[in-house]
């Protein structure tokens, strides 16, 4: 009797772990790309329109804004973007809610990325 119990429980708290952790990407996201001697701030905007996400950067540290996402994919918890013209791919697993750890590559040199979702209060208009 009491393992009929505990496997559906299990189940349940299992669910609700998976869930907890499940986020939406919409939003900002910032992160300091890693380059020897110095770090680059790279700022990931992105929103869903028709199901689909699309996106833009932002290198603000390079005086470059807006530059825009090719395609960005949001599956089991990893995240892929691509900017094909600058050589540049994006690959990161969300570890918090809005925390994502990855890499970022750019024409064959991978450098480590990790991006922090930016509350929309703290983003200056």
């Amino acid at each position: 009797m009491k393992l009929k119990f505990i496997i559906p429980s299990f189940a349940l708290f299992v669910g609700s772990i998976v869930t907890t952790y499940a986020q939406d990407i919409k939003g900002t996201w910032s992160g300091l790309i890693q380059i020897p001697q110095v770090e680059l701030p790279l700022v990931l905007h992105v929103d869903e329109v028709d199901g689909k996400y699309q996106g833009t950067v932002d290198s603000p540290k390079q005086g470059k804004f807006g530059l825009p996402v090719d395609t960005i994919t949001f599956e089991n918890e990893n995240l892929r973007f691509v900017l094909v013209n600058l050589q540049c791919v994006y690959e990161g697993k969300a570890v918090q809610k809005d925390s994502i750890e990855g890499d970022f590559t750019q024409r064959g040199a991978k450098m480590r990325l990790n991006l922090g979702k930016i509350k929309e209060e703290q983003i200056s208009k």
